[in-house]
């Protein structure tokens, strides 16, 4: 079990260095996309979640602790 605990953490690590990636080249990208970048990702990994899409929030939104976006009220990153 603890195996499989770190092929999930090598996923995620790899997952997280490429969100950075995404950042730096569209500064203006959108809560949604990243989510649905992640999303992809795990598809790509056959990386299962429980049952919710993870949770990727910007400035006021990161403090509402049930948040998802949505395409249409997704926030943009800024500086």
């Amino acid at each position: 079990m603890i195996e499989s605990h770190k092929k999930s953490a090598q996923i995620l690590e790899k997952i997280f260095d490429e969100v950075g990636i995404l950042i730096c080249q569209n500064s203006k990208v959108t809560e949604y996309e990243i989510q649905q970048f992640i999303q992809s990702k795990f598809l790509e990994n056959n990386h299962i979640t429980d049952k919710d899409p993870p949770i990727v929030a910007f400035r006021e939104n990161s403090g509402l602790v049930h948040y998802y976006p949505s395409k249409k009220t997704s926030k943009k990153l800024e500086k």
